[in-house]
């Protein structure tokens, strides 16, 4: 279940090339391979690491502003289970009867994780890893003929050198695919139980792996669809920053909602999870299908300009 996604997402692209369309051939396969190992190494790297110190900093500031709802619960404990003499009270049992209450600073802490922890993290070096990360793709690497043995040591400064949309976008998606499946098959080995539930397999496999796809698809499109530009690195940077906010939102959204019904509303049997996840993906799909309505998939050119290792490492 958890590897049906990147299974098919593969043999979609190896048969692309029986297709007619001058826009979806030539394909360098070894690319969008190097950009999948991408998302495990450094992609889901780099994301546990920087969603470790967030987690951290969110979790000291949630415990400034509730812990005097904290500390009565632990005091209460105390007061109705007495440790026998010359014993101290088992942090598990303590810890086991806190009740966090639904508070304000609850959910907006469910928030912070949802739309920065997980959303702006992951969507940043997702983006990091196709524009200038060390999977990168010089746009060379995608005309017509050309393979990995042909990179470009600059980027383009030209229309002529550019980057098909198709190409550009279809490495989002195998960035998106990749770090998706790799976070898929993390979760199974940290908690081997998880692996075993075929409700938490199929939400793992069927509904966040195409979100993370989505969500770094749209990231690609809204690129494409930016006019080309040699500003400076700063206002790059920002471009690529807006380009990113809906794939952030969608991702930020899918999340919220899971957190929401699983710790706040008890929903034991992820019923309405699952139906709140269908609807993201059915929002996000439908996005996505607008934006593709609006790119001229013929054309040939750089989708956001002159971007340099400055603008594009300010992401992460």
């Amino acid at each position: 279940m958890l590897y049906l996604p990147p299974s098919l997402f593969a043999l979609a692209v190896a048969t692309s090339h029986r297709r007619q369309n001058t826009h979806i051939r030539d394909i360098d396969t070894n690319a969008l391979v190097r950009l999948f190992l991408g998302g495990f190494f450094p992609g889901v790297i780099l994301a546990m690491l920087a969603e470790t110190v967030l987690t951290v900093a969110g979790l000291g500031v949630f415990l400034a502003l509730d812990h005097g709802d904290i500390l009565g619960q632990i005091q209460q404990y105390r007061a109705q289970h007495p440790p026998p003499a010359n014993a101290t009270l088992n942090v598990g049992d303590v810890l086991s009867h806190i009740h966090i209450r639904h508070s304000l600073s609850v959910l907006l802490g469910m928030a912070f994780m949802a739309f920065v922890v997980a959303g702006a993290v992951e969507e940043s070096i997702k983006t990091w890893l196709v524009l200038r990360g060390p999977c990168f793709i010089r746009p060379s690497t995608w005309s017509h003929g050309a393979t990995s043995s042909t990179l470009s040591v600059n980027p383009p400064t030209d229309a002529a050198a550019a980057t098909p949309p198709f190409h550009f976008v279809l490495s989002f998606a195998a960035v998106g695919c990749g770090f998706a499946t790799i976070e898929n098959v993390s979760y199974a080995f940290l908690t081997p139980t998880l692996a075993l539930q075929i409700w938490a397999a199929a939400a793992r496999g069927l509904l966040a792996t195409p979100l993370h796809m989505i969500s770094a698809t749209l990231t690609g499109m809204q690129l494409v669809l930016l006019p080309p530009t040699t500003s400076t690195s700063k206002l790059l940077s920002r471009r690529v920053g807006r380009a990113m906010l809906p794939g952030i939102v969608l991702h930020g959204a899918y999340d919220l909602q899971s957190f929401l019904f699983t710790f706040w509303l008890n929903d034991d049997d992820n019923i309405m999870s699952f139906g709140a996840s269908a609807l993201c993906l059915v929002v996000g799909g439908l996005y996505l299908n607008y934006l593709r309505g609006h790119i001229h998939w013929t054309d040939n050119y750089h989708p956001v300009g002159l971007v340099d290792d400055d603008s594009a490492s300010m992401l992460v």
